[in-house]
Formats: structure tokens, C-alpha cells, sequence
């Protein structure tokens, strides 16, 4: 399994770098029952990320709100700063990295509608049907 960061349709090439998403097989779970999720033709539409202290420290216990269609969803990052949730139907959605920071940032799938509220840091994002999201969080 290769994690890119980009692909150039010109070149045809896959583009990553030495520390893009090098782990061990074991903390690979998700992604592996993804793909075979994939290869059953069963995948399911998820918002996925990390949530990393100073860009290399992975934050545990942190929650994570999605709302959006009419529904909220929660959970907590794993001890990798990881999390994902399934989600219903396409649409818009509202991302909530709750906790209290003073910044942030964000590595993949950034946008202008990334704001620092009260209850943390928040994101938008408009969801396609199959589609799988993924941002990673680095808070300060």
C-alpha cells in the first residue's frame, strides 16, 4: 500500500514524500478494511483525518463532530490521532476537532471555510456519494 500526497495526470504519476504515511501494517486497519471493502464493492462514504499537535505528534481522545443532513455523528481519535465515520448520504457537512487551541492547520483538503470557534476548530465540506474525505488537523 502506497500513501500519495498528489498525482500528476500529465506525468501519470504518483507523488509522495520519505515521511508521508509510513506505519506499521498493524495501524493500518482502516485503510485495509477499506480496500476490502472496495474489492467486495461495498465502500462505504466516510470523512476520515488525524489530529496532530505541531504537525508530528498524533493527539488521542480528542472529539471529533460531523453534522450535516439532518444528523450528527461523534467519536474520538484513536492513540494515532486517527478518525472515521460513516456516513449516511452525500452532502454538506460541518467538522468539529473539539477541544481548545489556540491555531490550526490544515494538510489535505483545505479550504477558505476553515474557521477557529469556541469549541474548536471547524471545517466545511460538500460530501459526493462514494466519496472518502480525509484531512489531517495540526493544532497548536
Amino acid at each position: 500500500m502506497i500513501y500519495a500526497d498528489s498525482y500528476d495526470k500529465a506525468a501519470s504519476l504518483v507523488r509522495t514524500t520519505l515521511c508521508f504515511g509510513r506505519a506499521k501494517t498493524s495501524d493500518s486497519t482502516e485503510d485495509l478494511d477499506y480496500i476490502q471493502q472496495l474489492s467486495n464493492h461495498v465502500a462505504k462514504s466516510s470523512i476520515t483525518g488525524k489530529v496532530l499537535e505541531r504537525k508530528y505528534q498524533p493527539l488521542g481522545q480528542i472529539k471529533i463532530v460531523i453534522e450535516g443532513m439532518g444528523k450528527t455523528y461523534e467519536t474520538c481519535t484513536d492513540n494515532q490521532g486517527g478518525y472515521n465515520i460513516v456516513v449516511d448520504q452525500p452532502g454538506q457537512y460541518r467538522v468539529t476537532v473539539v477541544g481548545s487551541f489556540a491555531g490550526a492547520s490544515f494538510s489535505y483538503g483545505a479550504n477558505s471555510e476553515n474557521t477557529k470557534t469556541k469549541l474548536g476548530v471547524q471545517y466545511k465540506l460538500d460530501f459526493v456519494k462514494g466519496q472518502c474525505d480525509y484531512r489531517e488537523v495540526t493544532v497548536f
